[in-house]
């Protein structure tokens, strides 16, 4: 397996040199090979006969120079992974420490299986929660991928509430879940405003309530579970939302997979020595093409090859897993015949994307 593939989609995405496309798309299938997203190590997967200190050059260029228009790149992403009907959305954050350097990265995904695919991403100068406009901006960007009414909730934790916020979804009529503190302040049915402890401190173990509300003046439908931990968990939801709040919000915790992948279990995120926020958020990009191939050709292997179940019900690895462990096999070619004919499977879905046309405001002037 070459970079070829990958160049194609590329090309047709992005007006960059061509040698620019050739080092993204060497850097994604290295990533792949190497679990890292070290440079060095990067470097030390790409298939050309250069040096690694030259390749590392080179990947140091590309981050500081190259443009990468990320509307355009979540789109290459959506139409890479189908996701052109209804889907969940999860919006959550991740952050860690590099010496005194905050890394803070907030995510909108959408859930695809048991993992999340991330579409738009911000970088926060902060080691704390996003604020509403952070919130809002982002938003704005990643319907521009995903409309509206192809979303069937917006799925956030406690950090993502407010009235601000909750007004630009109702304005929207963006659908949401969101869960919200103990010391939320609900109108009582018999008047007057009381917190959502209060309410529904009645409730036993297992013992679900829904009523109808408000919260901060804002009309809303509140689900609370009193879980086995004897922890309440409520959720304010769009009025008339028809799901099951509970079963939709287990749709949340997919996100929480998908930082072990770009993480711990996959790309090692937390170990770049990268400090400017502008060059961490386009190798990130490197990262989530090859999330997304992984999980893409998981699936495909799952199609072809089940994964098995646990005595639990619970599958033996993820998609990513399967898909991830069984393409470093192929770039180190190890494969055989059989996986050869699976990657041609892979490629016949790439190709709708390698083949659409390129947006005419990215082809380059005659002669450029």
């Amino acid at each position: 397996m070459d970079s070829a593939a990958l160049s194609h989609i590329l090309f047709n995405t992005f007006n960059w040199h061509p040698a620019r496309i050739e080092s993204f798309a060497q850097a994604t299938l290295s990533l792949i090979m190497c679990g890292s997203v070290t440079l060095k190590h990067i470097a030390q997967g790409f298939q050309t006969g250069a040096k690694v200190s030259s390749v590392v050059r080179n990947l140091q260029r590309f981050l500081k120079d190259q443009v990468i228009d990320f509307e355009i790149f979540g789109a290459m992403i959506r139409d890479f992974m189908g996701l052109h009907g209804k889907v969940y959305v999860a919006l959550d954050r991740t952050n860690w420490d590099f010496g005194i350097f905050h890394i803070n990265f907030l995510f909108i995904t959408v859930v695809y299986g048991k993992v999340s695919i991330p579409i738009v991403w911000i970088l926060l100068d902060k080691d704390g929660n996003s604020n509403t406009q952070e919130r809002i901006d982002l938003m704005r960007r990643f319907l521009k991928i995903i409309s509206v009414d192809q979303i069937m909730a917006v799925l956030g934790d406690r950090e993502f509430i407010g009235t601000e916020w909750f007004l630009f979804m109702e304005n929207l009529k963006i659908p949401y879940i969101m869960r919200v503190k103990h010391n939320t302040l609900m109108r009582h049915k018999n008047g007057g405003m009381v917190t959502a402890k209060l309410i529904f401190a009645h409730l036993s173990i297992n013992e679900f309530l829904q009523i109808d509300t408000k919260i901060w003046g804002i009309k809303v439908q509140v689900t609370c579970l009193k879980m086995s931990t004897g922890e309440l968990l409520i959720l304010a939801a769009t009025r008339n939302i028809r799901l099951d709040v509970l079963e939709a919000y287990r749709d949340r915790w997919p996100i929480e997979r998908t930082f072990l992948c770009l993480k711990s279990k996959g790309f090692d995120f937390e170990k770049t020595h990268l400090k400017n926020n502008e060059k961490l958020a386009k190798l990130m990009a490197v990262a989530v093409f090859a999330l997304a191939i992984s999980v893409k050709a998981g699936k495909i292997l799952n199609e072809e090859t089940p994964i098995k179940i646990k005595n639990h019900g619970r599958r033996v690895y993820s998609l990513f897993t399967y898909g991830i462990d069984w393409l470093k096999s192929l770039l180190l070619n190890k494969c055989r015949k059989t996986e050869i004919q699976l990657y041609a499977r892979i490629l016949e879905v790439i190709l709708p994307v390698r083949n659409a046309p390129r947006p005419s405001k990215y082809i380059s002037n005659a002669g450029d």
